[in-house]
């Protein structure tokens, strides 16, 4: 086999999370050295996406053709009423006008009601930025308001090696291991099984972040593909994210 297709289909298990662990490891270790792979894991990653959406695409291009039809109504109805100004009047140019408004309306609505795909709503809440702490336990460490700067300014690759640091010397601190976890989720290549591991650490203890840990953790389960962890974690939330978990087992997951 070519090795470009090779390493196409290396990326595509990669993403897919197919590959062994230790073919995991090794290409996830080629990723962090190699920016070249890692901007084509990426562009995979976006085209995969794209796949994805192409339903929603279609829905999109069918309000476009609508639009185009609407306009040649519209044209027609100029001609016509030039042409029969004295048989039509402005009677049938009031009715092209209501059709057209009703087939906007019935596409759009129709476009608007379709479900997202379950991949495209829970990449919506990855999405979505999780805030950064104003203060950080233990008050006077610099190296704790260290990452929390590049936390706030989105530098998560930095404020990954502080973190990383930070709980060498203190294992059991909930924050910085939360923190950490959100860094391996955000991160240019995220770091999925790092990411589960921070997670469950935090949610394994009663803390502040306890909640907030098991929704990450939910997400990053199907991240992974693990959709019966996925399910089980959602069941657990009752606080954070508890309307948005029933949402995703209401719409995704109709066997719970």
């Amino acid at each position: 086999m070519d090795e470009r297709l090779k390493l196409l289909e290396k990326i595509d298990k990669f993403l897919k999370r197919t590959l062994k662990d230790s073919e995991l490891k090794e290409f996830e270790s080629a990723i962090r050295s190699d920016p070249e792979l890692a901007s084509k894991v990426e562009l995979n990653r976006i085209v995969n996406t794209a796949i994805k959406n192409q339903e929603l695409l279609k829905h999109k291009e069918d309000i476009n053709k609508t639009l185009e039809i609407i306009k040649n109504i519209s044209d027609t109805v100029d001609i016509n009423e030039t042409r029969h100004r004295n048989i039509l009047s402005r009677n049938y140019r009031g009715i092209a006008a209501s059709i057209a408004i009703l087939i906007v309306l019935g596409i759009t609505l129709y476009f608007l009601q379709q479900p997202q795909t379950m991949e495209v709503q829970v990449q919506t809440y990855l999405e979505e930025h999780y805030d950064n702490p104003t203060v950080l336990k233990g008050g006077d460490d610099s190296q704790g308001r260290d990452w929390i700067v590049r936390y706030n300014n989105k530098n998560y690759e930095e404020a990954k090696v502080q973190l990383e640091k930070l709980i060498v010397s203190d294992r059991r601190n909930s924050e910085a291991n939360f923190y950490l976890g959100l860094c391996y989720l955000y991160q240019d290549t995220p770091d999925f099984q790092k990411a589960i591991i921070q997670f469950d650490k935090v949610y394994q203890t009663k803390n502040r972040y306890h909640e907030q840990a098991l929704w990450f953790l939910s997400l990053t389960y199907f991240q992974v593909g693990d959709v019966e962890l996925f399910k089980t974690t959602l069941k657990k939330i009752r606080g954070y994210k508890k309307r948005e978990a029933e949402k995703l087992l209401e719409r995704f997951a109709p066997d719970k």
